[in-house]
């Protein structure tokens, strides 16, 4: 079995029962399709199930997040084509709380990804601009509403120290990519051409 790891993991040359255990791992039911059946709501066009992969011939095509589950699958061959850009240095590195410090230290653990779940004011944007500081790469931020992203770009001026000649910004027809740090809104990138 072939495993190729990009923006994406892809799967070749599964064996059987492997791809429906990943199949079966990666698959469930929609939540608007039981709630339009329990409304007695039209259900076409509301997909039963949801599908976390795409097939595409013989390649199974999974999200990022599933590294961990099969990376070490046994007779498992894997190329690593994930891109480091060379490192920048942050000029300043953040002071965190020490309940923040294990967030930040697990980051490492993850392969790059993962989900943070903390409430309204722990301290999630400081946790991580203390990962921006320890991986040295150029970061993309993505928020959703343009006071998020000025809250961030401020916040990354006062964890990180980096200037205004260090940050970039995606947002309306502002098209500007950073040395150190980039922020975009979601709806700038998914209407736009980033060919």
């Amino acid at each position: 079995m072939q495993i190729t790891i990009d923006s994406m993991i892809r799967l070749r040359d599964v064996p059987v029962h492997v791809l429906s255990a990943i199949k079966e791992d990666l698959t469930m039911v929609n939540p608007m399709y039981i709630k339009k059946k329990l409304l007695n709501l039209p259900i076409w066009g509301t997909e039963k199930e949801i599908r976390f992969y795409i097939e595409e011939g013989d390649t199974l095509i999974l999200p990022r997040g599933y590294l961990q589950k099969v990376a070490n699958l046994p007779g498992a061959c894997v190329i690593d084509n994930r891109v480091l850009l060379p490192k920048v240095r942050y000029p300043k590195k953040p002071n965190l709380r020490d309940y923040q410090e294990p967030f930040v230290i697990h980051s490492n653990d993850c392969d790059g990804s993962g989900i943070c779940v903390a409430p309204c004011g722990s301290g999630k944007t400081a946790s991580f601009m203390g990962i921006i500081y320890d991986k040295q790469q150029p970061t993309l931020w993505l928020t959703h509403t343009i006071d998020l992203l000025e809250q961030s770009m401020a916040s990354a001026n006062r964890f990180l120290g980096v200037d205004s000649s260090q940050i970039g910004v995606l947002q309306g027809d502002n098209f500007n990519i950073g040395s150190h740090i980039t922020f975009a809104t979601v709806q700038t990138l998914a209407n736009r051409d980033l060919s």
